[in-house]
């Protein structure tokens, strides 16, 4: 009984050990209605957990261009299917912190465009295989 005391103290120590901070994402996007007139869509916040700004910048630049090659691929699909329509497109994204902090500029990281560049040219590679 000792021993499985022990191993769950030992368990829980390390995971209250591997402490995450919440996130919130939220993309501005450029929308279009019914009648493909342009308009400004916020899309709702999308919460995640990092262990800290930097990686959390990373994940939220990662979803920002994801969005970005998805609606662009969406498009050139439509396009080819002889079915041109205006797809909603990443304009810019804010990330919070737990204390409502927006980080979206990445100020607190050394070298914020150089993480760009590189999200962007991996997603620049995946795409231009298709």
């Amino acid at each position: 009984m000792k021993k499985i005391f022990v191993l769950f103290v030992f368990v829980f120590s390390l995971v209250s050990c591997h402490r995450s901070n919440q996130y919130v994402y939220i993309e501005v996007l450029d929308d279009y209605d019914l009648f493909e007139q342009p308009k400004i869509t916020i899309s709702d916040g999308d919460v995640f957990e990092a262990e800290n700004d930097s990686i959390a910048y990373c994940i939220a630049v990662d979803k920002f261009f994801r969005s970005i090659y998805a609606s662009k691929m969406t498009e050139e699909r439509l396009m080819k299917a002889g079915k041109p329509m205006k797809v909603r497109s990443p304009k810019e994204f804010v990330l919070y912190t737990k204390d409502s902090l927006d980080i979206s500029g990445g100020e607190h990281l050394s070298n914020p465009a150089e993480i760009i560049e590189n999200i962007d040219n991996k997603y620049k590679e995946l795409t231009a295989d298709k």
